[in-house]
């Protein structure tokens, strides 16, 4: 709660980075190799000087997830957890030019991103939206859709460009994954043997999606009208294939699919818009198709600044790329990354 408060705003900013610009943004980070932060940075903070060039404006509860009972064996967070972070957003200003279109009316596109923690080692996160690109089009009522950790393919130009530069670091970045939430610990064995949903919605209670607005407000401050103790959302998963349209996944899972409800998010906190929330909290995205990590550890350490750096490892790292150095030579060591699925063999950089 405390994380939560920090920096809460006395009027809300309103300082949304515009489409091109934010395009421009996660362009250069394939450039100088910053890409792959966002699924490898071990970490519940931003990086130092690094901003959000999407979503750049939500607001912050605490959570609890509280299991429901279900035949899936699934473990870790799935199990139930006390403590956790739920940050709600938008991708854009909803009232620029939707998709970056010129002269066409701004649009709305919802977000979440839940982070639950662990004791003692890293947390865990998932992210999940109804769809990208367009979004709900001039609907703002934020509990209007369902939202899920494996959105459709996007149609829109921008969108297109976006998932198009995060592929260079996730080979599916429109299906994100669950394996890690699922995994019993940070140290799991086996990970492959560990079951995890290929698809995880966000299902608002009916009393909730049916309470706002759909006129052009400021959605802010329906969030901080959530009570302490409201039930946000059910977490449900497909017990098969949940596809619709283009073999893509269904906006409405209840409707659609065969499903099991596998738990029940409840706010533990209020609502806060507040400049940690915009600026300072992190949500590693985990990838569905694995890539191999390797360890990189710095005979001096590593800065504070470097965006890979690990709260638990100050003089090593886990990233897919390479070490950045070319003098790296071959080091044996237990160190190994947190979830670890594939792991290279580490190297010292001198």
């Amino acid at each position: 709660h405390v994380l939560c408060v920090h920096g809460e705003y006395d009027k809300l900013p309103n300082e949304w980075v515009g489409i091109f610009s934010a395009n421009a943004m996660i362009t250069s980070t394939a450039w100088n190799g910053t890409i792959s932060q966002t699924f490898d940075r071990f970490s519940d903070q931003t990086a130092t000087n690094h901003m959000k060039s999407i979503h750049t404006h939500g607001s912050v509860a605490s959570v609890r997830l509280e299991p429901v009972t279900n035949d899936l064996g699934l473990t870790g967070h799935f199990s139930g957890s006390d403590y956790g972070v739920i940050r709600l957003s938008l991708v854009k200003d909803p009232n620029a030019p939707c998709e970056g279109t010129p002269f066409t009316e701004g649009c709305f596109a919802p977000g979440l991103a839940l982070k639950m923690l662990r004791n003692g080692t890293y947390s865990n996160n998932l992210i999940a939206m109804p769809v990208l690109g367009e979004g709900q089009g001039r609907n703002f009522n934020f509990f209007k859709n369902q939202m899920k950790i494996w959105v459709p393919t996007p149609s829109g130009v921008a969108a297109a460009i976006v998932t198009k530069i995060f592929s260079y670091a996730a080979q599916q970045p429109t299906h994100l994954g669950s394996k890690e939430f699922a995994a019993e610990s940070s140290t799991v064995s086996d990970p492959a043997a560990t079951p995890s949903p290929t698809n995880v919605y966000f299902v608002p209670p009916a009393d909730l999606s049916q309470h706002f607005s759909s006129d052009p407000h400021e959605f802010r401050d329906d969030l901080a009208e959530i009570a302490v103790g409201t039930h946000l959302y059910d977490m449900v998963v497909p017990t098969a294939d949940c596809l619709c349209d283009y073999d893509e996944p269904c906006m409405d899972i209840v409707a659609s699919c065969s499903h099991v409800t596998v738990g029940r998010l409840v706010t533990t906190s209020r609502f806060v818009a507040s400049a940690w929330g915009d600026q300072g909290l992190f949500f590693q995205h985990e990838r569905f198709e694995k890539k191999q990590r390797r360890v990189c550890r710095f005979a001096d350490g590593l800065a504070d600044d470097e965006v890979y750096r690990m709260a638990g490892q100050l003089d090593s790292d886990c990233r897919t790329d390479s070490c950045p150095s070319e003098a790296a030579t071959s080091w044996e060591s237990a160190v190994s990354c947190p979830f670890t699925y594939n792991v290279i063999a580490a190297q010292l950089v001198v």
